[in-house]
């Protein structure tokens, strides 16, 4: 109750000194009665008189402002801090053009801070006037938020800009958020000015209703995807560009640019002349580009080249033309004083085992590191969500059982359930998209990396590895890292899942609930000896198959 009652003096403050002290609270239920506004007089408690029950719900203004207005704006400062940090990791794209719909958002940003900087100038004004008793705390921290937010969306909009992003996801749930606080907000204010016969605060509510038309403006906008430079395209070897590299964050989320091929499919058979270009993106020659980028960094990352051309202790220089037995690209070359005869420093076999060799993995992981991030986050939404749900339908059936519980309620937790499963849905096939997404393009680097080191095969090298295995690399190994995509984050996930699950059948349950647990553990080392059997089989799967491709 302590901090309930904190709450309530951090909302708390009088209108004026000749009118009844007014009191906001900041959350306040007892069955189905609700206080927002409570008067007595002077120096008096709050009087049972003032509390008025309704077969509806409504908030308090101060719980709108501060738990809601604040809440979603600190989730749009963490967004956009990791953006600014994903930003810097990865290389500058063409900017976009300096557009009259970029004009007009940024406007509404810098008119949605003035006026938040209204409110708060007034606020203080108030405070110092003296005339009003005391202002609530409350009335400098949502007029500071919005300020705030407003100048890191005026860096957001810069920093997409110059990303080149013609959609912004993270606009689209900022204004979309704000709007429907807004509504609530203006609900609120509306049941108030009810029961008082009139706004009392003329001068806020000016603000908010500006504040109002702004956010749904910049909703609008939002929708609309930023133009590119005239008579440029993102590749312009593209003849039939891909439609999801134009569509708006709504779109993409919805499937909704994928209508055109659908229909199409609906209408006749899909032929090859149908099927648009791959995004730029996704296209082998700047995957492989990308991918070899981290190869070499992680090939010097190992095997450092000596300053000054020298070489280090227990290394021998040998000719390229002499030397049958090293690897193509993995060591760093340098030429002599001598001539133009170029040498390579390649260690000596106990230095060679000393030394640690390349990841592929790593390489893979600086390579393709934010679709995995990505996919992980959607990941992790899903699984939350997906124990969301047996909760809501847990209270639902549980307002069945009582009808005395407002009818709110029930509509409430049924909306509840159903805004759920469907943000449920748009989450786990976001994370499907981005699976695929991530193992089609490691096949295409790994494929790509395999065919260049065919190509530089010296003859040992070609007399030790078979055509078959080669191809088998290309074929079958390469696919695997895309079929792994899919259930690598079930590394994670896999134990999430089980201890959330636990957790809710232990409250509902009880310790029942370990017979079941200890047979799951009891089957961990059968299951482990079936995928070992397996493995080893595979092995002996793709040896016959380099044999046969061989033959």
């Amino acid at each position: 109750m302590g901090v309930l009652d904190d709450l309530d003096k951090f909302c708390g403050y009088s209108l004026s000194g000749d009118s009844p002290y007014r009191f906001t609270q900041f959350w306040r239920t007892k069955g189905n009665c609700l206080r927002a506004w409570s008067s007595g007089g002077e120096g008096s408690g709050l009087s049972s008189n003032n509390v008025t029950c309704h077969d509806y719900v409504d908030l308090s203004v101060c719980f709108e402002d501060t738990a809601i207005l604040i809440g979603i704006c600190v989730i749009f400062w963490l967004l956009a801090g990791l953006m600014f940090l994903v930003t810097t990791c990865t290389p500058v794209t063409r900017p976009l053009p300096f557009s009259r719909l970029h004009a007009s958002k940024l406007l509404l940003v810098v008119l949605l801070m003035a006026t938040g900087l209204c409110d708060l100038g007034y606020t203080v004004y108030q405070e110092i006037s003296g005339d009003y008793g005391g202002i609530a705390q409350y009335l400098y921290f949502s007029p500071g938020t919005i300020v705030v937010t407003a100048v890191i969306g005026l860096l957001v909009l810069w920093q997409e800009r110059r990303d080149g992003v013609r959609s912004s996801a993270l606009f689209t749930i900022l204004w979309f958020s704000l709007s429907c606080y807004a509504i609530l907000k203006l609900r609120s204010l509306i049941l108030l000015a009810e029961d008082q016969h009139g706004v009392e605060d003329e001068f806020r509510f000016t603000t908010f209703c500006v504040q109002f038309g702004l956010y749904l403006l910049q909703l609008v906008l939002v929708l609309l995807p930023e133009p590119l430079p005239k008579g440029q395209l993102r590749d312009p070897a593209a003849k039939k560009p891909c439609p999801e590299e134009s569509a708006t964050f709504l779109s993409r989320i919805t499937w909704w640019w994928l209508n055109g091929l659908i229909w199409r499919g609906w209408r006749k058979d899909l032929e090859y002349s149908d099927l648009t270009d791959l995004n730029p993106q996704d296209k082998s020659a700047v995957v492989a580009g990308n991918f070899q980028k981290s190869w070499e960094s992680e090939v010097h990352r190992t095997q450092k080249p000596v300053a000054g051309g020298g070489r280090r202790k227990g290394y021998q220089p040998v000719s390229i033309q002499d030397d049958n037995e090293a690897s193509v690209d993995s060591s760093p070359r340098q030429p002599t004083s001598e001539g133009d005869t170029v040498v390579r420093v390649v260690p000596s076999s106990r230095q060679r085992r000393r030394e640690a060799e390349p990841s592929l993995v790593l390489a893979l992981l600086k390579s393709f590191w934010p679709v995995l991030l990505a996919s992980a986050f959607f990941k992790l939404v899903q699984d939350l969500l997906n124990f969301v749900s047996p909760q809501v339908l847990k209270l639902l059936i549980t307002f069945t059982e009582d009808r005395d519980e407002p009818d709110w309620k029930g509509y409430f937790y049924a909306a509840l359930l159903f805004v759920t499963a469907v943000v449920q849905s748009l989450f786990l096939h976001q994370y499907f998209h981005r699976c695929f997404t991530l193992g089609m393009r490691m096949r295409s680097a790994i494929v790509a990396a395999i065919y260049k080191k065919a190509l530089c095969l010296n003859n040992k090298s070609r007399r030790e590895k078979t055509v078959g295995e080669i191809v088998n690399l290309m074929s079958v190994d390469a696919q695997r890292f895309m079929d792994l995509m899919t259930y690598f984050h079930l590394i994670w996930s896999a134990p999430l899942q089980i201890v959330l699950a636990l957790l809710f059948l232990y409250f509902t349950m009880g310790v029942s609930i370990f017979a079941g647990f200890a047979l799951m553990i009891l089957m961990i080392p059968f299951n482990a000896a079936i995928a070992a059997k397996s493995r080893k089989y595979q092995v002996k799967q793709m040896a016959h198959k380099d044999s046969r491709i061989k033959l």
